[in-house]
């Protein structure tokens, strides 16, 4: 079977017209992406903004002429459009291909629960697939986090990985030999994500995973925090209750233009230790004073 697939760049005003234009006119799915220069990182609360330039993507099983396109979208200053064909694929076989195992730090490693892990027995190994929730490894602030916890000493330690996404930062601590993980995020899909993955990775025993409000006050070894910097900010104090005397705080998911900011607003009641940067993205971490 063939898909036929319809690219219009237009104004982030119009995006959500050309969408519904669309599903009326038999489209099966529907998706959104930058086409300008700009980046978005830190919506407020509630808001979920376009890009100024945006591409809307529309996939269709039957043809649809440019004319046809044209004709709907009468109405809509659009800026481009295209057509093109997609020839069917084994879309899981082919996505499951490309996506490779990451290695960090000396021994750590994230595997696609399908690959055939045997031959990696002296490895220490987190088997996560890509899903809803964020987190396999793939971006700069993951892997810096990752990259972290395989440098320091966890043993027989307790952490909090407080926006936990995926879970694949706890479950690293806990295969890093740390004694207990507790798991906190707003999201729903998240919670379920590190629920499904910590049992993936056998070790869900030894994590616990609740929303913020169901967070008590029992003071940890270790803190982690992979966010974004407004966030990180916010939770400062919140981390100086949850921290023992002498714990160890690590915050990523800031920009390297925030980094100062971030770090100024630390330092007060924390002993820096070390930043690391990726592409733009820093790590630092604290010891609480």
């Amino acid at each position: 079977m063939n898909w036929f697939n319809v690219e219009i760049t237009c104004s982030k005003d119009d995006v959500v017209l050309i969408e519904e234009i669309m599903i009326a006119n038999g489209a099966v799915s529907i998706s959104i992406s930058n086409k300008g220069g700009e980046s978005i990182y830190e919506p407020s609360i509630g808001e979920t903004p376009l890009w100024e330039k945006s591409s809307v993507k529309a996939l269709f099983a039957k043809k649809k002429s440019k004319k046809y396109i044209c004709s709907i979208l009468s109405s809509i200053n659009y800026y481009e459009l295209s057509i093109s064909n997609l020839k069917d694929k084994n879309w899981i076989e082919e996505f499951q291909n490309k996506l490779k195992p990451k290695k960090f730090g000396d021994s750590l490693w994230v595997f696609p629960s399908w690959y055939d892990l045997e031959k990696y027995n002296d490895e220490t190994i987190i088997k996560m697939d890509p899903g809803m929730a964020f987190g396999s490894g793939s971006h700069e602030t993951t892997h810096l986090c990752l990259d972290y916890l395989e440098s320091i000493n966890l043993k027989s330690l307790s952490m909090i990985d407080y926006g936990c996404g995926s879970g694949i930062l706890g479950i690293a601590a806990l295969l890093l030999k740390a004694k207990n993980v507790i798991a906190v995020d707003l999201d729903p899909q998240a919670i379920i994500s590190t629920k499904k993955n910590s049992i993936l990775n056998q070790v869900e025993k030894n994590i616990e995973v609740f929303t913020p409000n169901e967070l008590k006050n029992q003071k940890v070894d270790v803190i982690i925090a992979n966010i974004l910097a407004l966030p990180l900010i916010n939770l400062r104090d919140k981390f100086i209750k949850l921290l023992k005397p002498n714990g160890i705080l690590i915050i990523s998911g800031i920009m390297e233009k925030q980094l100062n900011k971030v770090k100024v607003h630390y330092e007060e009641f924390f002993s820096l230790q070390d930043i690391k940067v990726m592409n733009d993205w820093c790590l630092i971490s604290f010891k609480r004073l």
